[in-house]
């Protein structure tokens, strides 16, 4: 009788608290290289390059001479109505620098730019799990 009282209180408290529910992902990280889309589901990846963006020093709009297609693009997206919360393109400068751009809702409308150093791009290749010879 006692332990029947104890498993019915812990099933109870389990339906209660939804112990045994999973949690459905939010977001969902996406990047695009000269081959391929490639979908990543890791929160802990999607937080790691959101934090890589934070340590970017933002230095205003996109340039107008960054004409041709970038070179790379990832972007976050919320998975329940499938907007980009954050979107980036990266261009290669030279040999060790890229520009790069983020848009999204997440902070503002406007394009932000910054050039990067090829050590903070391959921290974001890295992050997304991606080949640097895949651009």
């Amino acid at each position: 009788m006692r332990y029947t009282v104890i498993i019915t209180l812990i099933i109870i408290i389990t339906l209660i608290t939804g112990c045994n529910v999973k949690q459905k992902q939010l977001e969902t990280m996406w990047y695009k290289d000269k081959f391929n889309y490639h979908e990543i589901n890791n929160p802990k990846k999607i937080m790691e390059i959101k934090n890589i963006l934070d340590n970017i020093e933002w230095k205003g709009t996109e340039p107008k001479d960054l004409k041709n297609m970038p070179d790379f693009a990832f972007w976050i997206g919320r998975n329940s109505d499938n907007i980009r919360i954050i979107h980036c393109d990266v261009w290669r400068l030279d040999s060790e620098h890229f520009g790069i751009t983020k848009f999204g809702e997440e902070f503002d409308t406007l394009n932000r730019y910054s050039i990067i150093t090829q050590t903070q791009f391959n921290q974001i290749l890295k992050a997304l799990g991606a080949k640097g010879d895949t651009f």
